[in-house]
């Protein structure tokens, strides 16, 4: 997926840089983005590997196998958590007992929660900021 877009903050820090890119009508369908916070412009941290500044257009490029593997972490692990906890709960834990729907089901909420909350902090390391987008060419 490459996408233009003009840098808006720099975070010197972690050397990425904040990019506004004018959501399209096809954005509505593709799931890699997240939703717009004005209705028109999509805004997204990025990795500036082409040394941008501020009001630079520059061209955002995140790979498909990228983004299939940062869905598969948000979604696949935290379903996979579900149903395993619920379906290992539901016949080990709560075998003879009369809560036995309910306490597999909350089992698995609450691994779900883990889940997320381990991704979360994992996110907040960096640890996943090969799954970022980067800004890889400064355009005129």
């Amino acid at each position: 997926m490459t996408e233009r877009g003009i840098v808006t903050e720099l975070k010197t820090q972690n050397s990425t840089v904040i990019v506004r890119v004018e959501r399209k009508t096809a954005c509505a369908h593709c799931g890699k983005c997240p939703g717009s916070t004005d209705g028109v412009n999509n805004f997204f941290e990025v990795k500036n590997l082409c040394n941008a500044k501020i009001n630079d257009w520059v061209v955002i490029d995140m790979e498909n196998n990228q983004a299939a593997t940062a869905t598969l972490i948000m979604y696949g692990i935290p379903l996979a958590a579900f149903l395993l906890g619920t379906l290992l709960s539901y016949y080990t834990f709560f075998a003879n007992v009369s809560y036995r729907d309910g306490g597999s089901f909350a089992v698995g909420i609450i691994l779900i929660i883990a889940t997320y909350l381990i991704i979360h902090l994992n996110e907040k390391r960096r640890r996943f900021v090969k799954f970022m987008p980067s800004a890889v060419q400064i355009e005129n």
